[in-house]
């Protein structure tokens, strides 16, 4: 297809909003300044600059240890999703829906390993902190009837309104992929599109507004699909395209969410985006570098003795590049040396240069909250668990933002997830487990859910919270020890444990959900006992009852032989 080709043809109505919604973010700066945030992180911090090619450029990053200190933090914790019924229409659909409420809790969990999530929520956090914001595209595999997670970059998600970062308030949302030209075409021939319309699909070189600098270049041809989402009559709608065909039209999805969640790191005021953490520190970055760069341009200039010779005095000058070697003079005496060869003084540096170039760190750290207190300088053999993870929380204390960024984030990724499995299943199959509470025996049952009860469910979200670093289990371990030599820890205490259970936050040192679960073991286990015991006494009563009817039998019996032999011996 040549150019004139080209000139003839129309782009699509979802290419002409994409292209409307580009340039605004390109007016915005949000292409040039994602590809900058990674540049800082990453340690590429010189790029652009305009230097002499004889300076050796030096880089202190101490942006990094910041967003790998708070990313830590953040993500310092497991989560996990639980699903509780909000069903209070009958007490009979109640137990239903509790029923179903926690089986919809172990397939989330499903869900949650299949698409690796412990592993990408870390990604996402660390993404977030660098560039603002992450978000969370998800689409239904149909091959494994299962939602499946697509991580998105800043760039490569457009909101119909740039002002709310409410997504489920979005007129529509545009989500853009890059795809080799191959590809587009089967996918778009799978989606019906004409073997006419597949010519039209073709290479381009719109990779100036792609994530990273490792994006602007690629080995095989590609091209640009948007997909369009929008809501209409309370469902999302979805369609396809490139720039000159349109690979699906217009088809209702029947989801009552859009499958997108993001996640930003910082909020901004009127703005859908948000801001990270490297961007409040690249100023500060670069004069850290240039003051590092500067301080060693003049050491290697005055801060080292030159040797200044006059070598018409001098017999063999080539001896004062060797170590130990004998410097011959000519015509001159010991006394004269001076006159012919000396080492000169070395300069000294004003230590403000320093002080300034440190006092630039230190600040930046203290002000984003991951100075030397924060990170911790503790050692743990001198202080208590529970101690050392005082002084953390404290400190950490500033994240609070970021942290109930990430719930909020996890709990719009269970409603979407619920919402797929609601609109896509005919009757949804999970497998539960069963612990036998005497042996210990774990069996396992599928239970069906039909459609129509997940239709009916009312479901809010919870999400189990558990800390993981080394000091909570530290700190985690040592109070079950010493709870389990404590009196509350006794079969015959059962109550007085169930109210101290009850009394502990959920994001407690003591693992308030394992201890629960062990009540729950042992209400089982007694339960069982006690219901061995009775059939045991049922049992026995039986055995007796026999016996009892057994003897009476065997007197009856021994009563007739009795008054036989009596009518015998009178006959």
């Amino acid at each position: 297809m040549d150019i004139e080709d080209l000139k003839t043809l129309v782009e699509t109505n979802i290419w002409q909003l994409y292209e409307k919604h580009a340039m605004y973010m390109r007016n915005k700066g949000y292409y040039t300044s994602t590809d900058r945030n990674f540049r800082f992180f990453n340690g590429n911090q010189w790029d652009n600059a305009i230097v002499d090619k004889n300076v050796e450029l030096i880089q202190i990053n101490y942006i990094k240890p910041i967003v790998k200190y708070k990313v830590g933090v953040v993500t310092s914790t497991n989560y996990a999703i639980v699903y509780n019924s909000d069903n209070f229409e009958s007490q009979e659909f109640r137990t239903v829906a509790k029923q179903a409420s926690d089986l919809l809790t172990k397939q989330a969990s499903k869900v949650w390993e299949k698409n690796k999530l412990d592993y990408y929520l870390k990604k996402a956090v660390r993404k977030s902190a660098i560039n603002g914001e992450i978000i969370a595209y998800w689409y239904w595999d149909e091959e494994n009837s299962i939602p499946k997670l697509e991580l998105k970059s800043k760039v490569d998600v457009m909101y119909g309104n740039e002002n709310d970062e409410d997504i489920q308030n979005q007129p529509y949302i545009l989500i853009k992929r890059r795809s080799t030209v191959l590809n587009a075409k089967e996918y778009a021939r799978s989606k019906g599109v004409s073997e006419e319309k597949l010519l039209n699909i073709h290479g381009d070189n719109f990779t100036q507004d792609e994530s990273g600098d490792s994006s602007k270049d690629e080995v095989d041809d590609m091209t640009t699909i948007v997909t369009f989402l929008y809501k209409k009559d309370g469902t999302i709608h979805f369609s396809e395209s490139v720039k000159y065909v349109t690979i699906t039209e217009d088809q209702d999805t029947g989801l009552a969410y859009y499958p997108v969640a993001h996640l930003n790191w910082e909020d901004q005021e009127g703005n859908a985006r948000g801001i990270g953490e490297v961007e409040q520190h690249i100023a500060n970055q670069i004069e850290v570098n240039k003051t590092a760069t500067r301080r060693a341009f003049i050491a290697k200039t005055i801060a080292y003795p030159y040797k200044v010779v006059n070598e018409d005095k001098i017999q063999n000058p080539e001896a004062l590049k060797r170590v130990g070697a004998t410097i011959r003079i000519k015509d001159g005496s010991a006394e004269d040396i001076s006159k012919y060869f000396r080492i000169t003084n070395p300069g000294t540096i004003s230590p403000d240069i320093a002080n300034l170039q440190n006092e630039l760190i230190s600040i930046s750290r203290e002000l984003a909250g991951a100075g030397d207190m924060a990170t911790g300088q503790i050692q743990p053999d001198e202080a208590s668990g529970k101690a050392i993870l005082a002084v953390q929380r404290a400190s950490e204390q500033p994240l609070n933002e970021q942290s109930a960024n990430v719930l909020q984030f996890i709990e719009d990724i269970g409603l979407i997830i619920f919402d797929m499995l609601k609109t896509y299943v005919d009757e949804l199959t999970v497998v539960n487990t069963i612990t036998d509470a005497i042996t210990g025996d774990v069996t396992e049952e599928l239970i069906t859910i039909p459609r129509q009860i997940l239709e009916e469910l009312k479901l809010s979200i919870k999400i189990d919270v558990t800390p993981k670093s080394a000091y909570d289990r530290y700190a985690q371990e040592s109070s079950i020890e010493n709870l389990t030599q404590s009196q509350l820890f006794l079969p015959q205490n059962q109550q007085l444990l169930e109210d101290y259970v009850s009394l502990l936050d959920d994001d407690s040192t003591m693992p308030k959900s394992k201890l629960l679960e062990l009540i729950k073991r042992r209400k089982e286990r007694s339960q069982a006992i006690e219901q061995m015991e009775m059939q045991a006494q049922q049992m026995k009563a039986q055995m007796e009852q026999q016996m009892a009817s057994q003897m009476d039998i065997e007197a009856i019996s021994q009563m007739g032989n009795q008054m036989m032999n009596q009518a015998t011996q009178n006959m």
